[in-house]
């Protein structure tokens, strides 16, 4: 057995309390709620896993240790589920290993699961239709509101994170672009087309006369920033209502680009407009400049209108 080497000589610290400490450091980062919040449960299941996870230390977090609790679930977990798993444990160790409190890595000699990506599933353009004709019944600022940030996350590819943290003076109507901060805490400029700017200018009219300048752009019933929870339920529940299916919200982005490829965009437009790292799962960077995108954005926005 590889034993797991310190470098302090105080007793080794509880793994309970690294964890909390790991889940706090990562909320000074760019990692959504839904991210800090997969950490954590991932990180407690292999702590319950253990005989006794009240008393586990971090002299207990061995390589055979990370090996059994794999090894248990291999054939219970999607391979998927498995390779999530690893990947926040191996987070957490490198984690530790960052702080000082390891001075070797228990994970090194662990392979990593083979999971082959998923395809992207789209929805197609008549069940979108369907859809968005669907929620625009709705004409209270709620009803506007969900308007607004659906067309953002079809017809601009945002993702939830990124359009919920929005803000007024992200918006420039005139140029129609939006700043967002991106995954990794990546800054970009983003189009979004007349149909969006006409559904947002609608839903801060409405919401204008219910409170004044709020902070966020879309905000829940509460008046409190709108959560992805939120998010996915309502359009949810608006796909039951229009008959579509299952829909979610990262359907809306993956939808965005397959649309625009039918459409005919080139691969290096479709690449920058969702901010890809690259085509093909993220392997290389295209260089092209704000205003080509911006352009080529333009040329396919009739393409996107439902």
């Amino acid at each position: 057995m590889k034993v797991t080497r310190f470098c302090s000589l105080l007793p080794p610290p509880l793994v309970n309390t690294l964890i909390s400490e790991f889940i706090d450091s990562l909320r000074w980062t760019n990692c959504s709620i839904s991210t800090l919040n997969s950490y954590r449960k991932d990180l407690t299941l292999f702590l319950t896993h253990q005989k006794t996870p009240e008393s586990f230390t971090l002299e207990h977090l061995t390589t055979d240790a990370l090996e059994a609790y794999f090894s248990s679930h291999s054939k219970n977990v999607k391979p998927t589920t498995l390779a999530r798993y690893q990947s926040s444990l191996r987070s957490f160790c490198r984690w530790l290993m960052k702080k000082k409190y390891l001075d070797n890595n228990p994970f090194d000699s662990i392979p990593s699961v083979k999971v082959s990506p998923p395809l992207p599933k789209a929805v197609k353009s008549e069940a979108l239709k369907r859809l968005f004709a669907t929620v625009k019944q709705r004409i209270d600022w709620i009803g506007k509101r969900d308007y607004a940030l659906f067309l953002l996350l079809y017809q601009s590819g945002l993702r939830v994170s990124e359009a919920l943290a929005l803000k007024r003076e992200h918006l420039d109507f005139q140029t129609r672009t939006l700043h967002i901060v991106g995954k990794g805490g990546v800054e970009a400029i983003v189009p979004f087309s007349s149909q969006t700017a006409r559904a947002i200018r609608a839903y801060l009219r409405l919401l204008e006369m219910e409170i004044s300048t709020p902070v966020p752009l879309f905000l829940s019933s509460r008046k409190r920033p709108l959560s992805y929870r939120q998010v996915h339920t309502r359009l949810r529940e608006y796909a039951q209502s229009a008959g579509v299916g299952e829909i979610t919200p990262h359907m809306l982005r993956h939808s965005f680009c397959t649309h625009l490829l039918a459409s005919g965009r080139n691969l290096r437009e479709i690449q920058l407009l969702a901010r890809h790292r690259s085509i093909q799962n993220t392997q290389r960077y295209l260089d092209m400049t704000i205003e080509q995108t911006t352009d080529a954005y333009r040329m396919s926005e009739k393409d996107l209108e439902v």
